[in-house]
């Protein structure tokens, strides 16, 4: 089972990155680009169904609607960036479609280098670089200046380009992205699989079929997650109250709000609004 990061499958501009001690993260997918750099120890990437090892110095770059997960030595150090593909829209077009035979690459020194100094440590000196201590799980980085970070980005994508070879997506990588799509549009109302087979111009039955080999969950579980994580945004953004933002979010009564939210999450929404307040 995977889940849907919303947050980074919204439109427009998408950015965060983290320093990680110890990466460990369960399968998930999302609309952006994910950039995974190992500056110390390896991590093992899950991506698309096949595991990497990821050493120092190497990198991993994940593409929209591809699922992924990570799991590290205790010690290890990565940066993990997610960006959307406005950031590099011509690699974004020339990767449109397609699937890296292998995601794993090395960036080479210059851009290393050029990485380091305006992404991973924007506008720090060698002496205030500071990594995440044994008892820290990430730190968050700041947004680089708008054109460094584009020329970082676009560095690393060509020596991606440079050591991979692309092949055309299968079927049911297109069939994700056009079941996430849907979601994303259409997470407010009451939507089915039958309708969404139908909105789609699929046969039913071939869509569930294919819908559970993908996805490992029922639609029902799928759309909850989606709601859930969007939810969970508007809590921590917002001063809505929780039966708007139940039912903006989809959920028809704020008791299956809650059901859902705990399952998900193991909190309730209460107890996120009070730890997170606006």
């Amino acid at each position: 089972m995977f889940f849907h990061q919303w947050h980074n499958s919204v439109g427009g501009d998408v950015y965060n990155a983290f320093l990680y001690r110890g990466l460990a993260w369960q399968t998930h997918i999302h609309k952006a680009f994910e950039l995974a750099l190992v500056l110390d120890g390896k991590i093992t990437a899950e991506i698309g169904g096949e595991a990497y090892v990821v050493k120092t110095g190497e990198a991993a770059l994940v593409t929209p609607f591809m699922t992924h997960a990570y799991r590290s030595e205790p010690d290890s150090v990565t940066f993990v960036m997610v960006f959307s593909g406005n950031y590099v829209e011509d690699f974004s077009r020339a990767v449109a479609g397609k699937t890296p035979v292998c995601p794993i690459f090395t960036p080479s020194p210059e851009t290393l280098g050029f990485l380091e100094r305006f992404v991973v440590f924007p506008g720090k000196s060698d002496d205030e670089r500071r990594l995440p201590s044994s008892d820290e799980f990430s730190i968050l980085i700041t947004p680089p200046e708008p054109l460094r970070l584009k020329a970082s980005l676009y560095a690393a994508c060509a020596d991606f380009l440079a050591s991979t070879t692309l092949a055309s997506g299968a079927k049911s990588d297109s069939l994700v992205r056009d079941i996430l799509n849907y979601v994303e549009k259409n997470y407010a109302e009451d939507i089915t699989l039958v309708g969404m087979a139908n909105a789609l111009g699929y046969d039913y039955r071939y869509l569930s079929r294919l819908f559970g080999k993908s996805f490992s969950m029922n639609f029902k579980a799928l759309v909850n997650q989606y709601r859930v994580d969007r939810a969970a945004s508007l809590i921590r953004s917002t001063a809505l109250s929780l039966s708007e933002i139940a039912l903006s979010c989809g959920f028809q009564s704020i008791r299956s709000f809650n059901r859902a939210f705990k399952e998900i999450t193991g909190a309730t929404p209460g107890s996120l609004r009070k730890r997170e307040p606006v």
